[in-house]
This record gives C-alpha cells, sequence and structure tokens, in this order.
C-alpha cells in the first residue's frame, strides 16, 4: 500500500494525492484486464470463454498484479494451453473400440498468434473428411500472452512487474 505523509508544505492535500495514486494503480489493473480480454474476443463458445479481472499491488521496487482467470474448467485449461503451448500428443492417449475422430483437416488458421495481444477471424478447417481411432496432435504453439501483457505493463508502470495468474472454475 501506498502512503504519504506530510512532511513539508501544509498547502498540498496529501489525502488526494494517496487517492489519485491507488486510483492510477485501480486503472492499471483495467488496461491489463483489457489486453488480455483480447485474446478470447473471437471465441464463439462464450460458456468456455474466460473472463479476467486484476488487482494491482506494490511491493518495493516492484509491481504484482493477481490476474484472476474465471469460468468453467474447461475455459481455464483452454486458455493455458494456448499461453503456455502444448507438447505433441495423442488424441486420445489410448483408441477405444468403437469410437471414432471424424474431423476435417487440413485448412485449420488459428484465430491468435505468438506474441500478439489479440485476437482474428481464423478459419475453420475446411479440408475433406477424415476418420481416425487416434492421431498425433502437433502440439500448440505458446502464444505467450502473460510475458507480453507483462512487458507492456512494465512500459506503463516504469518498473518490473510480476503477474500472479489466479484460475477460479465457475460451475455452469
Amino acid at each position: 500500500m501506498v502512503s504519504v505523509r506530510a512532511i513539508g508544505n501544509p498547502k498540498f492535500d496529501y489525502k488526494a494525492i494517496e487517492q489519485a495514486i491507488l486510483k492510477e494503480k485501480d486503472r492499471k489493473g483495467e488496461d491489463i484486464v483489457k489486453l488480455l480480454e483480447k485474446t478470447v474476443k473471437t471465441w464463439t463458445d462464450r460458456i468456455n470463454t474466460p473472463r479476467f479481472s486484476a488487482k494491482v499491488r506494490d511491493r518495493g521496487k516492484d509491481v504484482v498484479i493477481e490476474v484472476t482467470i474465471t469460468g468453467t474448467q474447461l475455459a481455464l485449461d483452454k486458455w493455458k494451453w494456448l499461453d503456455e503451448g502444448t507438447k505433441r500428443h495423442l488424441i486420445p492417449l489410448t483408441p477405444t473400440p468403437g469410437v471414432t475422430l471424424i474431423f476435417r483437416y487440413p485448412g485449420f488458421v488459428a484465430k491468435t498468434k505468438t506474441g500478439v495481444l489479440d485476437s482474428f477471424d481464423g478459419q475453420e478447417a475446411d479440408g475433406p473428411i477424415q476418420k481416425r481411432q487416434q492421431v498425433k496432435h502437433p502440439g500448440t504453439e505458446a502464444r505467450g500472452w502473460v510475458l507480453e501483457a507483462r512487458k507492456v505493463m512494465e512500459k506503463g508502470f516504469g518498473k518490473r512487474v510480476s503477474i500472479i495468474l489466479k484460475g477460479v472454475v465457475e460451475d455452469n
């Protein structure tokens, strides 16, 4: 917490200055929420789209921004998979007799890009229909949204920023 104490000129309204500083920190919290919301603005499954809120705290020479991501477990998982990326993996891990995956391939264009705090139209796969018992997913390239948001916020604060993510699952 920021505290202001009168040392010299009594004409200054130190309480008003302290309130202005706190208000600016709240505004910076709103700024990071707007940055992160841009990453999901084109998601069409609104039930499984995460929501964001933020609190800003000073810790000495650093600023800590606690970002809470709220939504279904799938919403939180999807955002994390995109932000951090995934390794190559099998879908499903073990094939189930009588269960077939049906999908179109190729033609898919992702709605988001690595290092960009925004989302775009993208394109659904439009290739021929494929049927498989199991597929080898190539993995997902990490978008690095948290790292990009931290860079933007460090410019705004003019000092080192740490971002702490906290996921809160809401059952729908």
